[in-house]
């Protein structure tokens, strides 16, 4: 990847979106998702009006992901660590990471990435 970018004059430069794992865990969790319009809920931050059932589509229950489970997400965040964590890692010492505070809501973050682009 550096050399890709060295060839076209470019450097990378990285955002990480900076969340403790307990709330990663607990968004993942709490991921729904309507099946017809993909509409994406979560039942501690954005239920639906009706419970597990689609605001725009009230025939269509939620689905939830069979990965969204406390031991999927303890998996996956554990291949994190191992394979991305190191990468980050290299980015910021080399002065190429920049951090976003993930805590805030959807607008705030995209409004803080939108400003680091």
């Amino acid at each position: 990847l550096e050399a890709l970018a060295s060839e076209q004059n470019r450097t990378i430069q990285t955002i990480e979106v900076d969340l403790p794992k307990e709330e990663l865990t607990k968004r993942l969790t709490g991921r729904r998702s309507c099946s017809i319009c993909g509409e994406i809920y979560n039942i501690y931050s954005k239920p639906p009006k009706q419970d597990n059932v689609c605001d725009f589509h009230p025939e269509t229950q939620l689905t939830h992901r069979a990965d969204d489970n406390e031991e999927s997400v303890s998996t996956r965040l554990a291949i994190y660590d191992e394979l991305t964590k190191p990468l980050l890692d290299y980015y910021e010492k080399t002065g190429r990471l920049e951090k976003v505070n993930g805590e805030g809501d959807l607008e705030e973050i995209y409004r803080a990435i939108d400003k680091l682009i």
